[in-house]
């Protein structure tokens, strides 16, 4: 269950549930199921599998060091939801990233490129979906999908979603 709702393209979501892979699942209720789908999207909206996502950097990942945490800061009304992915791109040698998905009471949600160590193409999102979509898959928007946008250490994306 999510401290507090959040909404994506109009519907309340009140769970989440993390990928390994660089992406959350947003659902309505605790029946909702993450996808376990490695390979990220390459058209946004579609309607396949997995919906109602925010992905900060949806690529082949494998956790490393930190792994997935979660983090909740602030008073009621203003908190900060924050996931981070620590990981390695799988079959990238030396390929590791941190990012962070936050997730803003009542307001904007924002992805943050951490750091990243080796190959500056893919970590930068050359192989990844950046990108947020609805529930079923018919509404969404991709800042990138398999394109490098991203430079770690110095970048962020700011994301409102109606």
């Amino acid at each position: 269950a999510l401290p507090f709702a959040v909404s994506l393209y109009g519907s309340t979501m009140t769970h989440v549930s993390l990928s390994t892979n660089g992406f959350a699942g947003f659902f309505t209720s605790d029946a909702g199921t993450i996808s376990a789908n490695a390979n990220n999207a390459v058209t946004v909206p579609s309607a396949t599998v997995p919906n109602g996502y925010l992905a900060p950097f949806w690529d082949d990942l494998v956790l490393t060091g930190a792994g997935l945490r979660r983090q909740l800061t602030g008073a009621a009304g203003a908190q900060v939801l924050t996931y981070e992915w620590s990981a390695s791109i799988f079959n990238v040698a030396g390929a590791t990233v941190v990012v962070q998905l936050q997730i803003r009471e009542g307001g904007p949600i924002e992805y943050h490129y951490c750091s990243a160590v080796g190959d500056a193409a893919r970590t930068g999102g050359s192989g990844a979906t950046i990108a947020a979509e609805n529930e079923t898959g018919t509404v969404g928007r991709a800042a990138g999908i398999n394109a490098q946008i991203v430079t770690p250490g110095s970048s962020a994306l700011r994301w409102i979603i109606p």
